[in-house]
C-alpha cells in the first residue's frame, strides 16, 4: 500500500513539472528528436543502417576514445624488425616510446652505434609508415654492464669499457 501512495504521489509530482515547465517531448532538443523518430518509426534499408567493417569500427572507436597514436606506438615496437632489417633486429629490441623519443636496447655497443649510423634512414621509414606514432628521435642504448664502483675491493679508475664481457 504504501508503494501506491508513492507512486500516486510521483505522478502528481511529475504532473505538477509538466504544467509548469512544459512537456519534455515539446520544449528539449532531445525530447523532439526522439519525438520524431518514434513518429518515422523505423526503416529497414533507412539512412544509416547498412553494417560496416569491424576495421571501420575499431578505427572510428580508437580515434574516439583518442587511442591512435598510442596504437601507432604500439606498431612501431612490434614492426621494429621491418623497420630496421632482421639482421639488426636480432641484435637490438625497441622497448619504449618516451615523449616522442623511442628507446631501442642493442646487444652490443657497436650494434648501437651501427644504428645509429642508421638514425635517419629509420626515422624516415618510420616517419612514412608510422606517421601517427609521433616518434621523432632514436636513443640506442648499449648493452647493460655491472658497476665496479662501488663494494668492498673498488678502485678508482677507468673500470671496465667496451671490450669487458
Amino acid at each position: 500500500m504504501r508503494r501506491d501512495l508513492a507512486k500516486t504521489e510521483h505522478e502528481r509530482v511529475w504532473q505538477r513539472f509538466v504544467l509548469k515547465f512544459g512537456d519534455p517531448a515539446h520544449t528539449t532538443r532531445d525530447g523532439r528528436r526522439r519525438r520524431a523518430a518514434a513518429e518515422q518509426g523505423s526503416k529497414p534499408f533507412g539512412k544509416g543502417r547498412d553494417p560496416e567493417g569491424l576495421g571501420a569500427v575499431l578505427d572510428l572507436a580508437a580515434a574516439n576514445f583518442g587511442w591512435t597514436e598510442e596504437l601507432a606506438r604500439g606498431d612501431v615496437i612490434g614492426n621494429w624488425a621491418s623497420l630496421v632489417g632482421d639482421g639488426a633486429a636480432e641484435h637490438s629490441v625497441a622497448q619504449e616510446v618516451i615523449d616522442g623519443e623511442l628507446v631501442v636496447q642493442c646487444a652490443s655497443t657497436a650494434w648501437a652505434q651501427q644504428l645509429r649510423m642508421m638514425h635517419s634512414d629509420i626515422i624516415k621509414k618510420l616517419t612514412e609508415r608510422f606517421p601517427e606514432s609521433s616518434v621523432r628521435r632514436i636513443k640506442f642504448n648499449g648493452p647493460h654492464q655491472r658497476s665496479f664502483k662501488a663494494g668492498y675491493r673498488s678502485v678508482p679508475g677507468r673500470g671496465p669499457r667496451d671490450t669487458y664481457g
